[in-house]
């Protein structure tokens, strides 16, 4: 059950800190002699991951399916989140099983880690020297630069989710970094990014339990995949506010060099 709640904890912190996920859930059993866990238990701490996410957006989202159809920001938005899932759902559904199976080497992971994390620095540099975006709204709205997304824009960002299938890669950073790329102020960044994970994690949550129902969830016990599933919402939670309350005064860069020494520690590991 220990190692079940480690796990569990990692997946919620590193699912929305930009410093991948994917990465230090392939490298801790290898690092304490654990076994690599089951798809099914996978799919769990998943789980804990999207009940946080819907947990931190609940009246947001509550506000969004009140006003479909009949206010034109939100219809816009929920236009752009579908454009923005598209990319991942359609290259996930193709080739995930082959990105998983030809691209997890420590090589990768480490390339992908130090990649990420040099992206990181730059950006928290670029966005020192960007002048502030003006926007028509007033911060007081509760809305966001995401809300008046181009389709363009939010087809670019969606175009990023798939890169994070690649072991080693965040998605949470990637799709960060390429709304900064739209022109977005990093806490409309980071609030995008979240909202289209929401529909990414739901779809592989939905594949994967549907398999655990049909197939069963081999020697994980309930007890295990409770405790992680507890563990990944819990932690979860902690590093979504975290990340929307004050990534904007830090910035990116200690993410970005965090991530850059990872990697080096996968390569002198493997060395």
């Amino acid at each position: 059950m220990f190692q079940s709640i480690i796990l569990g904890i990692i997946q919620g912190l590193t699912e929305f800190i930009p410093v991948s996920s994917s990465g230090h859930l392939a490298l801790l059993p290898k690092l304490f002699n654990w076994e690599e866990q089951s798809t099914s238990f996978d799919v769990i701490l998943h789980g804990g991951t999207l009940f946080a996410l819907l947990f931190v957006y609940r009246f947001k989202l509550l506000d969004i399916f009140k006003s479909i159809g009949k206010d034109k920001t939100t219809n816009k938005l929920v236009i752009n989140i579908v454009i923005a899932t598209i990319p991942a759902a359609v290259i996930g559904l193709i080739f995930k099983d082959t990105i998983d199976d030809k691209l997890k080497s420590n090589w990768i992971i480490a390339f992908m880690l130090v990649q990420i994390g040099l992206l990181l620095i730059l950006a928290d540099f670029y966005l020192k020297k960007r002048k502030p975006v003006q926007t028509k709204k007033p911060a007081t709205s509760g809305k966001g630069q995401y809300t008046s997304l181009s389709s363009l824009s939010a087809l670019l960002i969606g175009l990023a989710q798939p890169i994070s299938f690649i072991r080693g890669t965040s998605r949470s950073g990637i799709t960060t970094l390429a709304g900064l790329t739209q022109k977005m102020d990093l806490k409309s960044a980071l609030d995008f990014s979240f909202l289209i994970s929401i529909p990414i994690i739901t779809m592989a949550f939905a594949y994967g339990l549907l398999d655990i129902l049909k197939n069963g969830a081999g020697d994980e016990s309930f007890s295990n995949m409770a405790a992680g599933f507890l563990a990944s919402f819990i932690s979860g939670l902690i590093a979504i506010n975290f990340m929307l309350k004050f990534t904007a005064r830090i910035g990116l860069k200690w993410f970005g060099v965090y991530t850059i020494i990872l990697g080096l520690v996968v390569i002198l590991i493997i060395i």
